[in-house]
């Protein structure tokens, strides 16, 4: 049975004609003396004749007409000097693009209307203990009245006699919310 096991691959390979002629003798051997081994040579032996002989009538049907094989180096060197043809228009199409993107980029372009040219004395006072803003993060100036007393309580050194009252300031508020600046409007001072 350990002689049948290899017999299997051995038909395969005669067949190719990748055996060499010990083991082609050693296969005719078994084979005559196993009726299994037999029956599967016979089996392959069908088998490879069919698969001749379909591969024998598809290649009539599909063998080319002679007024093809006459075109054929044409038809394959059409498409390699199509290939190069538009090569050539690569770099004339790339700078085209260019040009009408620059162009469209300055007719787009305009000027935001200009903003009234303010000029603050005083600049923005950060508040203690608040984390400054990071140079992506963007701010919004809110104005409103701010307690004197709250400016205080941040650690500011006010010059006012009433710590009740009330100033306006412009604040400067962070994308978190959170106030980060201040910049007085009133009179007083931000130490």
């Amino acid at each position: 049975m350990k002689d049948c096991s290899q017999t299997k691959t051995l038909l395969m390979l005669a067949a190719d004609g990748e055996l060499g002629p010990e083991q082609i003798a050693w296969l005719e051997r078994h084979v005559l003396s196993c009726p299994a081994c037999q029956q599967e040579q016979t089996l392959f032996q069908e088998l490879d004749r069919d698969l001749g002989a379909y591969g024998d009538l598809a290649g009539r049907q599909n063998e080319p007409r002679t007024d093809q094989l006459a075109d054929l180096p044409h038809r394959m060197a059409a498409p390699r000097d199509r290939v190069r043809a538009a090569i050539g228009w690569i770099p004339q199409l790339a700078a085209a693009l260019a040009a009408a993107l620059l162009l469209g980029v300055i007719l787009v372009h305009r000027v935001a209307p200009g903003l009234p040219n303010v000029v603050m004395d005083e600049a923005f006072v950060p508040i203690p203990y608040v984390q400054p803003l990071d140079p992506y993060e963007s701010a919004t100036v809110m104005r409103m009245d701010v307690p004197v007393a709250a400016l205080i309580a941040f650690g500011y050194k006010l010059d006012a006699s009433d710590p009740n009252a009330v100033v306006k300031a412009d604040v400067l508020v962070g994308e978190d919310g959170r106030a980060h600046a201040v910049r007085v409007i009133s009179g007083l001072v931000l130490n």
